[in-house]
């Protein structure tokens, strides 16, 4: 058994360092989740939340030299002594890092007391310089992953292909009927999840109005998030569809911890291209379609959706609406993606298998 010390901080860190302290766990390791949140991040929730397109402006600024050295100043002076002491408590002999800014300090320390250090890489393709470390183990998603880490400096022998960390609950077998009568929702009605993400972000309401032309019946439920005004107002548009439109049915969501279910009560996610919500969806063997995406830091899960086909892309309103007429005409179109969905699910859930044979070999060493 090993003491494992998890760095990581919100969005969707949090997830991924809950998937990944769960599997070490039930491989009968100690693990510490030490989660760190600063002010680094009030620019960021706002852009997220707003405009997720000016996302390629600080994604490419990050490139900066400059901008790097005043990160790890950041860095140095908010977490140097918190750190410092996490560790000195836990006794790691495994130190794992979800959070890229923490990785210079966290290495150090690594070093120190000569355990290994492991850094996941948080973005599935669109990888940036800073994210990557040459002193750590570098968890990359796919080979594609893989490759763009060497082609950014690290060498291969510091890159491990491990697929993405999922939390269990997204991958238990499910019956739909089931999941949707324990919703009470309608077991044979086709049903749409929307998903805003855990933040909640305004981009959702510009799909709204398309589903006014439905003309069958359909289950919608929007899930808002932690975004209380996005909640109100998706409640009153919602209101205005149902009013508009007799075929729909729509169920309004807070944030809640058993979103899994809502997901895998649906036929089809729209959403977010957020890594995290993509291989969850993913892990229910349901499809997705982004409806937005955070330019430069997500444009990669656009390619993953179609490279791997495993959903749609429609970002613009005239071709979401014209799929989402296609599909509401012809639902029976959406299975013809679940071998696709299952094998990226099959290559997810061995990451656990891939993480814990890494550990095990570094400690031999």
């Amino acid at each position: 058994m090993s003491n494992i010390s998890i760095f990581t901080t919100k969005q969707g860190h949090t997830s991924l360092s809950n998937a990944i302290s769960s599997a070490l766990r039930k491989n009968g390791d100690q693990t510490f989740t030490n989660k760190y949140i600063g002010k680094v991040f009030l620019l960021y929730d706002s852009m997220y939340l707003y405009f997720p397109k000016l996302g390629k402006i600080p994604y490419r600024l990050g490139n900066q030299k400059s901008l790097q050295k005043a990160a790890n100043f950041y860095a140095k002076k908010a977490y140097q002594r918190p750190i410092k002491a996490d560790i000195e408590f836990q006794h790691p002999s495994v130190i794992i890092s979800v959070w890229c800014l923490l990785n210079p300090l966290l290495a150090q320390h690594a070093k120190l007391l000569n355990i290994p250090f492991i850094s996941y890489l948080t973005n599935p393709r669109s990888i940036h310089p800073v994210e990557l470390h040459p002193e750590a183990y570098n968890l990359a998603f796919d080979h594609k992953a893989v490759t763009e880490c060497i082609r950014l400096g690290i060498p291969k022998s510091k890159i491990v292909e491990t697929g993405w960390f999922v939390q269990e609950k997204f991958q238990k077998p499910y019956k739909i009927s089931q999941i949707r009568h324990q919703l009470n929702l309608d077991t044979n009605t086709l049903t749409f999840l929307i998903v805003a993400g855990s933040e909640g972000t305004f981009d959702t309401l510009r799909i709204l109005p398309s589903f006014r032309k439905v003309n069958k019946p359909l289950q919608l439920i929007i899930s808002c998030g932690n975004n209380k005004k996005l909640f109100s107002t998706v409640k009153a548009t919602s209101k205005l569809l149902c009013e508009l439109n007799p075929n729909l049915n729509i169920q309004v969501l807070s944030f809640t911890e058993d979103i899994h279910l809502y997901i895998q009560a649906a036929d089809l996610i729209f959403g977010k291209a957020a890594p995290n919500l993509l291989f969850e969806t993913f892990a229910t063997k349901t499809l997705f379609c982004a409806t937005t995406h955070i330019t430069g830091q997500e444009d990669g899960n656009l390619e993953i959706i179609e490279e791997y086909n495993l959903g749609f892309v429609a970002e613009k309103i005239p071709e979401f609406t014209s799929l989402l007429e296609k599909i509401v005409a012809n639902p029976k179109h959406l299975s013809k993606f679940q071998p696709s969905l299952k094998k990226v699910a099959q290559k997810n859930a061995q990451a656990p298998q891939k993480l814990q044979k890494l550990i095990r070999d570094l400690k031999e060493t």
